[in-house]
């Protein structure tokens, strides 16, 4: 999977992440505080330095990833900014290297690419940033904008104005006639993205909405389109001065369309997971965050199972407290976070001595029960 191992220092939040091992499907697990959240945080901010945002203050990091045969090693350190108040971190060291060949080394005085020196470049950004387009490099920018982050808890709030995007939308639907099309387009809405995928790929949503239907029996259709198509007062009913673009079902025994906002926030996740299962491409990083939240038990099933059928084509890392979803993950996918003060270790629960040779109900009592799950923050 595209990212094997990682380590991570905040020299500002004072709180360090040992060398973990990843997998194609990892399940966080452990007691609250442990510094599973911390995790996903981490890689979102690695994530921002690969793209070039602003580098945070203090901060260390090792990753391993891969694209397909290649296999690269990026390590990095920034400094404190200056006393100025509009003063910015900047790069002090950062080393890239390809299947065991230095690509990049740089220190706060020098520059080497490809064992040629040059002129310093700007240590505003990082070398990923820098050279994403350099042959050698742009995989591993490519890794990291191919990690996404879950917009299960954003979607409820968030609006995708049809008005203004109307023309923009036309243009992607034209362009966009594939489900592979649709899913490289992994900077544009998971909405829009979805509503593409209705419009020109019908099976392909046609099993996006079987599965919410296995979900909710009662809903009997599912469509997403302009708010307009389904609510015509939606201006004054609604007070919007824009019109969005929704997501609609029908309900048996229920007049008209059930649209957002009336939507429940259940069946709205529930939907958000399964768009985000079927549009990720291949090797794309999923991070979710407490992945039951607003879930009821009717939806983990199938949710899960999706995570499972796709697992090996995409990489999960997954943060759960739920007996359901834990169970339904093999033991071989459950990551143990642990914090002593503040160091992080994140660690193949499989290895524990009590999990061995019983059954995997009787895995996660007994993980429970654990005094390395138990005593989990120390």
């Amino acid at each position: 999977m595209p990212v094997d191992r990682f380590a991570f220092k905040d020299g500002v939040q004072n709180w360090e992440l040992r060398s973990a091992e990843l997998g194609e499907l990892n399940l966080l697990i452990g007691v609250s505080g442990a510094g599973k959240t911390r995790v996903l945080d981490a890689l979102r901010t690695m994530r921002r330095i690969a793209l070039g945002e602003r580098l945070p203050p203090k901060i260390t990091w090792e990753m391993e990833i891969h694209s397909g045969a290649k296999r690269f090693r990026w390590t990095g350190k920034t400094g404190a900014p200056s006393q100025r108040p509009e003063a910015e971190a900047l790069m002090a060291a950062e080393s890239l290297s390809y299947n065991g060949d230095v690509i990049v080394e740089r220190s706060r005085s020098r520059f080497t690419l490809s064992g040629r020196d040059y002129p310093k470049f700007t240590r505003a950004f990082s070398a990923v940033a820098l050279f994403d387009e350099v042959e050698r490099i742009a995989p591993v920018a490519n890794v990291m904008r191919r990690m996404l982050f879950s917009e299960v808890d954003r979607h409820r709030d968030a609006t995708i104005s049809y008005s203004r995007m109307a023309s923009d939308i036309q243009t992607l639907q034209e362009a966009s006639r594939t489900p592979e099309a649709i899913r490289s387009l992994v900077d544009i809405p998971i909405l829009v993205r979805a509503y593409l995928l209705q419009q020109n790929c019908v099976e392909d949503f046609a099993k996006i909405k079987s599965d919410y239907c296995s979900i909710f029996p009662t809903v009997r259709n599912l469509e997403i389109g302009p708010l307009s198509q389904y609510v015509p007062d939606w201006r004054s009913r609604y007070g919007l001065r824009d019109e969005p673009l929704v997501t609609a079902c029908k309900e048996l025994g229920v007049r008209g369309w059930v649209t957002w906002p009336i939507m429940s926030a259940g069946m709205q996740r529930s939907l958000v997971h399964l768009l985000e299962d079927a549009l990720a491409p291949d090797d794309t990083i999923i991070l979710i965050d407490e992945f039951e939240n607003g879930l009821g038990v009717n939806c983990l099933d199938t949710i899960t199972a999706n995570v499972m059928a796709r697992r090996g084509r995409v990489q999960y890392i997954l943060t759960s407290h739920h007996p359901y979803i834990i169970n339904n993950i093999p033991i071989e996918c459950w990551r143990l976070v642990q914090r002593r003060g503040a160091v992080v270790d994140v660690r193949p629960a499989a290895a524990l001595p009590a999990l061995q040779g019983v059954s995997r109900h009787q895995q996660f009592m007994r993980l429970m029960n654990t005094p390395e799950y138990r005593h989990g923050v120390q």
